[in-house]
């Protein structure tokens, strides 16, 4: 017996304590499954979108691959709107829903397309799909607060949140790499990737039965008229105004130094192929390091905005270094460095926004619109592949990394100015 409860007293310790708070409510536990689902679901078909297209020469791939990305982009801060508007449940359901729809079409296309055919249906998949995304992500990330009594769980719901996201995100694209590379392989991703989806509708529509949905708001000023208003909502918060451009700004570094620069500079260096397979699995472990990091201290930090900004800023030195080095082990080093000194930013950064949306909100109206300009940022990434690629067309790879460095080196600058941004902490939300 005693083994058993000292066993359990162990788990709980690397449980984080924000963690275990947030899953002891019962509708947070079932949405903390739906999101595991979904992040595996959705890795799974990045990891297909990418397989497919890469079938095909370079522009093509980087045609499907854009077009794969630009309707979340136009489309989230309309997406945050109507999650306010509708109540982010309903639009979740609903969004679950046509993706199943749109998941089946391609598992049938797929068994049954020739190679043109098959790129011409994924290209049209991908396009809905990231239309539908931009509906999708505000909603999830607004619909904690909905039903989450306090703004400390909420803000321990984005720890859980991308705990969870990670360690799904990692387990969907290391499947999604063993059964594309076997006979038959896409049919069953597709097979696989529809089940997902289903999984994480029913889950979501559990949780939605659970908690409830609140009442629609009478108080719309029509979806643009929203959207202009969750703006100047943003505008209004002296905080979220400065680190909204570091979370995008930091998040185009690491797409172009990393995901971009790495395969770019092992060619023109001739590392061995297995830096790459290093820098890259570095990476994606010290986000995971960095954010269990920030978890475990949460609740002994005080100035959780200014540490996230501080680790930004050395994420943006190491970039600078990442693009200046020919060395293969420098630059791994650096890339992982990139990630641990960034794994902080979603528990601290996001989580703030995410408190400061619940403080202002009456059952959550406004949360979607103050956190779609967000999810909006870190949509741009891809302008950090393209900044890359671009530099390199040009001759010089490392320029492309250099400029995103100095940009992020300078928007945290300008945010850590303020003494308002020094001083905010997650659990102190006054603007």
């Amino acid at each position: 017996m005693s083994t058993f409860v000292s066993r359990g007293s162990q788990l709980r310790q690397v449980i984080p304590a924000p963690v275990r708070r947030v899953f002891a409510n019962q509708g947070y536990r079932r949405f903390g499954a739906a999101v595991g689902v979904d992040r595996f679901a959705g890795t799974l078909w990045l990891a297909v979108v990418a397989w497919v297209a890469s079938s095909a020469n370079h522009w093509v791939y980087a045609a499907i691959m854009t077009l794969g990305t630009l309707p979340a982009i136009l489309l989230l801060v309309f997406g945050g709107a109507a999650s306010d508007a509708f109540g982010a449940g309903r639009v979740l359901l609903v969004t679950s829903a046509l993706r199943i729809a749109v998941a089946v079409v391609w598992a049938v296309a797929t068994p049954f397309s020739g190679r043109t055919t098959l790129l011409w249906v994924l290209t049209a998949v991908a396009v809905v799909w990231d239309g539908m995304e931009g509906y999708h992500e505000p909603a999830v990330e607004a619909y904690p607060n909905y039903f989450l009594p306090t703004t400390e769980l909420s803000s321990d719901a984005v720890d859980a949140d991308r705990l969870i996201g990670r360690i799904a995100q990692t387990l969907g694209a290391v499947t999604g790499g063993v059964v594309l590379g076997t006979a038959g392989g896409l049919t069953t991703s597709a097979v696989v990737f529809v089940l997902l989806l289903i999984a994480a509708a029913v889950l979501y529509g559990r949780t939605s039965r659970l908690v409830g949905f609140p009442q629609e708001r009478v108080d719309t000023e029509g979806i643009l008229g929203d959207v202009r208003a969750g703006m100047r909502l943003v505008r209004a918060q002296p905080v979220l105004i400065r680190t909204y451009p570091v979370q995008a700004v930091t998040s185009m570094t690491g797409g172009g130094a990393v995901t971009v620069g790495a395969a770019l500079l092992a060619r023109h260096y001739h590392w061995a192929a297995a830096w790459y397979g290093v820098s890259f699995g570095g990476f994606i472990a010290g986000i995971l390091i960095g954010t269990l990091w920030a978890i475990h201290r949460k609740d002994q930090a005080r100035h959780h905005v200014r540490t996230a900004l501080i680790g930004a800023s050395i994420a943006a030195i190491a970039a600078l270094v990442a693009g200046l080095t020919s060395s293969a082990p420098v630059y791994a080093i650096a890339v992982t460095l990139i990630g641990i000194t960034t794994g902080p930013m979603g528990p601290y950064l996001t989580g703030y926004a995410r408190v400061r949306a619940k403080d202002l909100s009456n059952d959550g109206e406004v949360t979607g619109r103050m956190l779609a300009p967000l999810l909006l940022g870190l949509q741009l990434e891809p302008l950090g592949y393209l900044i890359v690629a671009g530099a390199a067309a040009a001759g010089s790879i490392s320029a492309g990394i250099v400029v995103l460095g100095l940009l992020s080196l300078a928007t945290c600058a300008v945010a850590l100015s303020s003494d308002q941004v020094r001083q905010a902490g997650v659990a102190t939300t006054t603007a």
